[in-house]
Formats: structure tokens, sequence, C-alpha cells
């Protein structure tokens, strides 16, 4: 099963003032589960979980799944990610239509 989770640190071109002190880098993580990508990324002083604590909750879930065991994630943020990567979003935004000719 081709399972990942991926930490990333962005800084920002400008401190967001609402997130707290020094926030200069926004973090997350992405998590994959074949082609499903989600998205998980607490906002600091916003979320309830702090990206660690989304971290270790992302990992067990997918320790679980390797398992074959079921996990339901508890952290909103996770939740959020895990909901992403199972829908199978895409990103394709290929064009595709029938040419009617002329």
């Amino acid at each position: 099963m081709k399972l990942g989770l991926y930490r990333y640190d962005l800084p920002f071109i400008k401190p967001i003032p609402n997130i707290g002190e020094n926030a200069n880098i926004r973090s997350g993580l992405i998590i994959r589960r074949y082609d499903g990508w989600g998205e998980i990324c607490p906002l600091p002083r916003h979320s309830l979980e702090t990206i660690e604590e989304a971290q270790a909750e992302a990992l067990t879930y997918l320790q679980a799944l390797n398992r074959g065991e079921k996990y339901e994630p508890r952290l909103p943020s996770v939740q959020f990610g895990v909901d992403c990567m199972n829908e199978h979003l895409s990103y394709d935004i290929t064009l595709k239509y029938e040419s009617k000719g002329v």
C-alpha cells in the first residue's frame, strides 16, 4: 500500500499578526494514500491542535491503515486531510470536450 506523510514549513512573505508572535512560517502536512492527497494544516491560535499533535494522529491513522485496521481521526485538521485524501481529489484541470465540427 502506497502511504505517505510529508511535513512542510513555508515562510510567509509578511507575518500574519493574528496567529501569534513571530509567526513567520506556515507548517503543515501532506497525507497520501495511493493517488489521493490531503492537507493537514492547523492554524496556531485558531485550531484546537498543534502541528505536532496532528502529525502524531496522522501517523497513527496511517499505521492502522497499513495493518488493515480502521481508525477514525479525532482532530479536526486530521479529519479534513483524511477526508480530502479519501475523496481522491483531483487537480486535473484539463479541458475535456467533444468537437462539434465547424
